[in-house]
């Protein structure tokens, strides 16, 4: 059942006193975050009475309890309503008017709606009414009735009895926003790097953007690895600060996005992220704290505007996940890679290796590492695939490498045999290389 507060009247009515203001929420209780919309209406107009003009200031009992919009004005107006300007919870300054003389057709007469505000809840609990008091246009004192049209006999002029039903703004409720820290994998090896994601969640209104944020990210062991610096995901209203690296901690990250610059993203974000080398086994989690830069506290979230107080300006909750780094040894290899003796011409000759843990991979021929081309395909993978030729005849070997150190496969040979003697470099094919080959043979002379 809604709680309904009866303010005293402010005065008597200046020709009667039947008019009531009633002011009116939608719902009983509001967390962090959350909307409340009320609507202001007049009863006790007597017949071809309407409301001429208002002025008023919507008085909050707490201002501390939440952030009002602009009033929006529900007659029709003779002039441009003025919307009020927010203070807190309070709205400064609202007027309108209605006039017979430029809409006679859809004036409002007996009990009318005047219009409509809304408050979002902020992280202060509190219980939140209304009163009114006259505002700064002087056409009006708070509400002003007329008779039949623009001219006719004035019915009320003055402070009028108020009700204002209470809504209790219950503040922060089990903390309204998550930082949620996420790891691109949950088991890693030693060498491999992690990328690590954070974004925010939780009770956001309509128009609420993370506005700046202010963190240290802290490991739970920063032995485990190196982090890199941060990269902001928001649009900065200011340069980004990337933090300091101190092994895998990442301190003094901070960053903002303005409402002014824009575009603002709205609701769930994500913050921005860094990267982890790992390079000892364990497992790695964070943990965060403030970062220093006065007036951020963690996380500062506002209502549509870089102007407006704060929803959320403090630590909130974390949800990190967690990386197993497992210990790594060099490569173990479980196949070795077979010699091979094939013809001057024909297919390919192919060596194979099979090993577990091997971040990288180099073919070797007669102890010089070798680079894919017309000669070989394959240098960096498990198979290397050679073209038989006398220049590629000798011996083959592989080096696999990971964080932990290298692994060097046993020494095979390929033999080329010619099957044509003219065919001296053992191409397939008689031409003038064959001849050149002779002759360097040749000129090397015997062994």
């Amino acid at each position: 059942m809604r709680s309904i507060a009866v303010m005293a009247l402010a005065g008597a009515c200046t020709l009667g006193s039947a008019q009531v203001v009633y002011i009116r929420a939608d719902r009983t209780a509001a967390a962090a975050g959350e909307m409340v919309n009320w609507t202001v209406s007049i009863t006790g107009l007597s017949e071809n009475t309407f409301l001429r003009q208002y002025d008023f200031n919507l008085n909050a009992s707490d201002d501390a309890v939440g952030f009002a919009s602009g009033f929006i004005d529900g007659l029709t107006p003779a002039t441009t309503p003025m919307p009020g300007t927010p203070d807190g919870a309070s709205l400064d300054g609202v007027s309108g008017a209605q006039s017979s003389v430029v809409d006679p057709v859809n004036l409002t007469f007996g009990d009318i709606i005047i219009g409509a505000f809304s408050v979002q809840a902020s992280s202060v609990p509190g219980s939140l009414s209304y009163t009114l008091t006259d505002g700064p246009n002087t056409t009006a004192n708070i509400v002003r009735g007329r008779q039949g049209n623009d001219f006719g006999t004035v019915v009320f002029d003055g402070p009028v009895a108020v009700f204002s039903e209470s809504v209790e703004m219950q503040g922060v409720i089990n903390a309204p926003f998550t930082l949620n820290l996420t790891p691109d994998a949950t088991e890693v090896a030693q060498g491999d790097t992690v990328v690590w994601t954070a974004t925010v969640s939780g009770a956001f209104g309509p128009d609420d953007y993370v506005q700046q944020y202010d963190l240290s990210f802290l490991a739970s062991d920063p032995t485990l690895g190196v982090a890199s610096s941060f990269m902001d995901n928001l649009n900065p209203a200011l340069g980004p600060t990337p933090g300091t690296v101190s092994m895998a901690d990442l301190t003094g990250v901070s960053g903002a996005q303005s409402s002014i610059l824009g575009p603002t993203v709205i609701g769930e974000i994500t913050i921005g992220s860094f990267a982890v080398l790992v390079t000892e086994p364990g497992d790695l989690t964070y943990s965060i704290a403030d970062g220093g830069a006065a007036p951020t506290s963690f996380l500062q979230i506002k209502p549509g505007s870089d102007f407006a107080p704060a929803v959320f300006n403090e630590e909130p909750n974390l949800n990190a996940g967690t990386v197993t780094v497992r210990a790594l040894m060099p490569p173990a290899i479980e196949s070795e890679p077979e010699s091979v003796v094939t013809q001057a011409g024909g297919a390919d000759a192919d060596f194979s290796v099979v090993a577990s843990d091997a971040a990288a991979v180099q073919w070797r021929f007669n102890g010089v590492p070798i680079v894919d081309g017309p000669d070989y395909s394959g240098t960096q993978t498990g198979t290397l695939s050679v073209r038989p030729t006398i220049e590629t005849e000798g011996a083959y070997d592989v080096v696999l490498a990971n964080f932990a150190g290298t692994t060097v496969s046993r020494t095979v040979v390929l033999a080329v045999k010619q099957s044509c003697p003219a065919d001296i470099n053992a191409d397939g094919n008689l031409n003038l290389d064959d001849i050149d080959a002779f002759v360097q043979q040749f000129l090397s002379g015997c062994p």
